[in-house]
C-alpha cells in the first residue's frame, strides 16, 4: 500500500501523464488517502461539476482512519519540527498516518516531507 499526496489527486485530474503512469505502477487496489486530502481535494472544487468530477475520483480510493495514534505522531512531530521547519498542518497530519499505518508517501512536494524522520517518500 501507498497513500498518495493531495497533489498527486490533483495531477490524477489534470491528466498528467507521468503521475498517472506512477499510480499505474503502484496500482490501484495499492492506493489509499487520507481524509485529510479528501478535504483538501474537494476544497478545490468550485462548483457542482467539478465536484461531482472530484467525488467521482476519490471514490476510487480506500481512506485510511484517523485513530488515537495518528493524533499523537502528528502533536509529537508537529512539536518537534514547528521551529525548524514551520510544516502546514495538512502535511503534517498526512506525514502522520504514512507514519502510523508504516506506509510511504507518494508526493511531488518531498521538500515538505523529506525531513521527518521515519518517512518514506516515493
Amino acid at each position: 500500500m501507498v497513500i498518495i499526496d493531495t497533489n498527486i489527486l490533483i495531477e490524477i485530474s489534470r491528466n498528467n501523464k507521468a503521475v498517472i503512469k506512477k499510480c499505474e505502477e503502484i496500482k490501484s487496489e495499492n492506493i489509499c488517502i487520507t481524509p485529510v486530502s479528501v478535504a483538501e481535494f474537494i476544497n478545490g472544487t468550485g462548483n457542482k461539476a467539478t465536484y461531482k468530477k472530484a467525488e467521482k475520483l476519490l471514490a476510487g480510493f480506500l481512506v485510511l482512519e484517523f485513530d488515537k495514534g495518528v493524533s499523537e505522531l502528528f502533536l509529537a512531530n508537529y512539536k518537534k519540527y514547528w521551529l525548524s521547519h514551520h510544516p502546514s498542518i495538512p502535511d503534517m497530519l498526512i506525514a502522520a498516518m504514512a507514519l502510523h499505518y508504516k506506509l510511504p508517501l507518494y508526493t511531488l512536494n518531498t521538500k515538505d516531507f523529506r525531513y521527518i524522520k521515519g518517512l518514506k517518500l516515493v
